[in-house]
């Protein structure tokens, strides 16, 4: 097989590469070390000049099967695990990858340090934002997809984090109706993260929703009522889930909410 043949090869069977990839099968082709400059002249460029490689932006790309009839557009998920070596896939993304996401999207959120930002950016009708956060390893999963390793929240942080920023997950409703069948959420976890977070307000969006999901879903029937959060001090101030937004008001955790988020979950 001549090198450009296994050069192809190496590429289709990652789907999308990076600059790091294409280092790895620089490695594994080659017998003598070659600059990047001479591959992407000799191989590279002539893959992409026989529709065997195509470009997404500087530094990614991703493999054309010449050998199939279909011409599937590349994987969001395989895209977004390539643009950072730190990251996870968080929000509504980690809704999708759990398989509860209401809704599918034509979005991707990746959660990286302030200091890996890249711009956002469309590909494939396909948009791909970053969001900051300096913890990205805790509560972390490792997921196999398509044959390659992604990082994305577990269902405790992919909880917490929608109720702390539902905007990134389509608003209210899209969170509430995908949490009511997101699986394997634990308190003890939940509880960990609130006090990294240290937000009053998330605590009692937490506490609150948990209660509801109790109630109403069969996914959180694993957890016993004694494992719930404490509740709310008496002389504890009341807060607003939405600003200003006084909607139902919810003693138990002194609590405006702007919707009947039971009436939500009993839509589901």
């Amino acid at each position: 097989m001549k090198k450009i043949e296994m050069v192809y090869a190496e590429i289709l069977k990652r789907q999308v590469v990076n600059t790091d990839d294409l280092k790895e099968i620089r490695r594994s082709v080659f017998e003598k070390p070659v600059s990047y400059k001479y591959f992407y002249n000799q191989y590279l460029s002539k893959l992409i000049q026989e529709n065997k490689l195509a470009r997404i932006r500087k530094g990614l790309y991703y493999g054309l099967d010449i050998y199939s009839d279909k011409k599937p557009r590349p994987d969001k998920y395989l895209i977004s695990a390539k643009l950072r070596k730190s990251y996870y896939l968080g929000y509504h993304t980690a809704l999708e990858l759990h398989g509860c996401a209401y809704s599918n999207y034509n979005r991707c959120t990746i959660v990286i340090k302030p200091q890996s930002k890249f711009e956002p950016f469309s590909f494939a009708n396909v948009s791909f934002q970053g969001v900051f956060n300096k913890d990205i390893d805790s509560y972390i999963e490792v997921i196999k997809y398509s044959g390659q390793n992604i990082r994305v929240s577990n269902p405790s942080r992919t909880f917490v984090e929608c109720l702390d920023r539902p905007e990134l997950c389509g608003g209210w409703e899209e969170v509430l109706k995908s949490l009511d069948s997101l699986g394997n959420v634990k308190v003890d976890e939940i509880q960990k993260l609130l006090k990294k977070y240290n937000k009053q307000i998330l605590y009692r969006k937490c506490g609150y929703v948990l209660d509801i999901m109790l109630e109403h879903s069969p996914y959180y029937k694993h957890i016993e009522e004694q494992e719930g959060l404490p509740l709310i001090n008496k002389n504890a101030s009341e807060l607003f889930i939405e600003k200003n937004n006084r909607g139902n008001f919810i003693p138990k955790w002194k609590l405006f909410a702007p919707f009947d988020f039971n009436e939500i979950i009993k839509g589901v």
